[in-house]
Formats: C-alpha cells, sequence, structure tokens
C-alpha cells in the first residue's frame, strides 16, 4: 500500500515559485503607497497655506506671538495655534495643518513666516506681507 499523504517536491516548488513571483508584486506596490501617502501631506500643506493665505489677507489685524497667531476676520476674533498635533484657528475649530510635532511663528522684512515641524522635516512659509 503507497502512503499518499504528503506533498512531492515538485508541488512544493510550484508553491514557493508563485509565493515569489507574488511577492515580486508586493513589494512595488507597498513601496508605491508610501511614497504616495507623503506626497499627499505635501498638497494637504500647499491647501492649507492657500487657505491661511486667503484669510489673513483678509485680516483687519493680526497681533503675533511665538506660539499663537491673533487675528481679527470677517468680524471675527480668531487665534491660530497648535492644538492636538494640528495648527488649528480657535474660533470654531479650523483645521489648517495636521500631524505636525511643533509650529511657531516669526516676523521678518514686514511679513509673517510659520514654521512647522513633521517627523525630522522643518518647514517654513510666508503667511501674509504687509
Amino acid at each position: 500500500m503507497k502512503d499518499d499523504s504528503g506533498f512531492t517536491l515538485l508541488e512544493v516548488l510550484i508553491a514557493l515559485q508563485i509565493v515569489l513571483v507574488c511577492m515580486l508584486f508586493v513589494f512595488p506596490c507597498v513601496h508605491a503607497m508610501k511614497v504616495l501617502s507623503e506626497d499627499s501631506r505635501q498638497t494637504d500643506d500647499a491647501m492649507a497655506l492657500y487657505f491661511l493665505r486667503r484669510e489673513l489677507a483678509a485680516a483687519s489685524s493680526i497681533h503675533l506671538s511665538s506660539s499663537a497667531l491673533d487675528y481679527e476676520a470677517f468680524k471675527e476674533v480668531k487665534k491660530l495655534q497648535l492644538h492636538n498635533g494640528r495648527l488649528v484657528s480657535m474660533a470654531g475649530y479650523e483645521i489648517f495643518f495636521q500631524n505636525i510635532d511643533d509650529a511657531s511663528f516669526y516676523e521678518e522684512n514686514n511679513c509673517i513666516w510659520v514654521n512647522w515641524k513633521r517627523k525630522e522635516h522643518v518647514y517654513e512659509a510666508i503667511l501674509v506681507c504687509r
């Protein structure tokens, strides 16, 4: 009587070949998803800067400190500050930047700048010039 309970060497080699071919497709896809997720953060930051600049351009008064930016826009007093890893406007809770570690403001050459840090990268942009 013949024992047929195991796999043959040919069956194991075919299964191994199928797994290796699948891995050839999986690793590039994972890498592409990682790269695309980083690019979307840059797009999100660009959109946030656009809306923030529009709002500050309409502001009638702006008061600056290193950790917050107080301004009056559309007859409403607002405060832009870091809260729970987000740069938000505290008249309500309008989110501009997400998943950031730190944010600060400073004035140079009559322009107000914002710095924000995400992981090991530090970004900087002009918000408004007076």
